[in-house]
């Protein structure tokens, strides 16, 4: 099944949401790829992998200061879970 058609099928598998999330950002649509680390977090606000990437396509968007805010989620995140 593909990505897109399982996150419309299961809104809350994370799993799907992140991998749809990497594969916009590799084919650079980068709002597309937000969208889903987005909803992500509405599911899991604690979710590091999604704040790692946030923070990596506000960096390639210019985005320096919510990239680090992001960046520092993602490790504190991280952090907590150790």
């Amino acid at each position: 099944m593909l990505c897109a058609e399982r996150c419309r099928v299961c809104n809350h598998d994370l799993d799907a949401w992140f991998s749809l999330g990497l594969v916009n950002g590799r084919l650079d649509k980068l709002a597309e790829a937000s969208s889903c680390f987005h909803h992500i977090l509405a599911i899991d606000p604690h979710n590091a992998g999604a704040c790692y990437n946030l923070g990596k396509l506000c960096s390639l968007q210019g985005e320096f200061v919510q990239a680090e805010q992001y960046y520092r989620r993602a490790i504190k995140f991280k952090n907590d879970l150790a």
